[in-house]
């Protein structure tokens, strides 16, 4: 099932995040126009209400609470100098952590425990996860190789919980879901419209393009 994000909820916030628990933060320069939800359908509850009207936020929090559910993101596309960085904590997000055991011997771990936040209080994303795949490709590279365009493709996302729109601890680096009155449109950082001769890398790449 796939849940469009240009209606109230693309609207109404600034941008989605994901961030750790120990404060380090990967923030959508786009927001996503489109999440899939991936469900193993155990014990799945009619996610449509009674009244027969389909909500988003039904839908999402219904599914969260049986089985396992997975959030796959649409195509997302990063801009910058610290495009590597960027990548480079998602791979670490990625990676299992290797645990020794008593006897020496390594096995695989768990992820890192992320936080996925992107809408309004009590009608947006909110959710404990892992962070279980994601492909990305350089698009555009500046002078000496540095990349300075991405295409993050299947981002996707084990849901551990839904926290809702209880902060997290403090001292853990999370925060209550980001909120504004006038977002962007779909795809884009709000406060700006589209342009189709738009390129955001023009400026990073004037000196030493050939």
């Amino acid at each position: 099932m796939t849940v469009s994000t240009g209606s109230s909820l693309q609207r109404n916030v600034s941008r989605a995040v994901l961030r750790s628990l120990t404060g380090d933060e990967f923030p959508f320069e786009y927001n996503p126009t489109e999440i899939t939800i991936s469900h193993n359908d155990e014990g799945l509850a009619d996610p449509v209400g009674r009244d027969g009207r389909k909500d988003d936020h039904s839908i999402v929090s219904s599914i969260a609470t049986r089985g396992s559910t997975r959030l796959v993101m649409s195509t997302l596309t990063f801009t910058g100098e610290d495009i590597q960085h960027k990548i480079e904590l998602l791979l670490e997000w990625v990676t299992e952590d290797t645990v020794t055991r008593s006897d020496g011997t390594k096995e695989k771990g768990k992820r890192e425990r992320l936080r996925f936040q992107w809408g309004t209080r009590g009608s947006g994303f909110d959710y404990e996860v892992e962070l279980m795949r994601f492909d990305c490709t350089y698009t555009r590279f500046a002078r000496g190789g540095r990349p300075v365009r991405a295409e993050v493709r299947n981002l996707t996302l084990h849901v551990l919980s839904h926290t809702g729109a209880t902060p997290a601890p403090a001292g853990t680096g999370g925060t209550a879901p980001a909120v504004a009155s006038d977002g962007g449109p779909a795809g884009l950082p709000p406060g700006t419209a589209p342009d189709a001769n738009a390129d955001p890398t023009r400026t990073l790449l004037k000196k030493g393009n050939r």
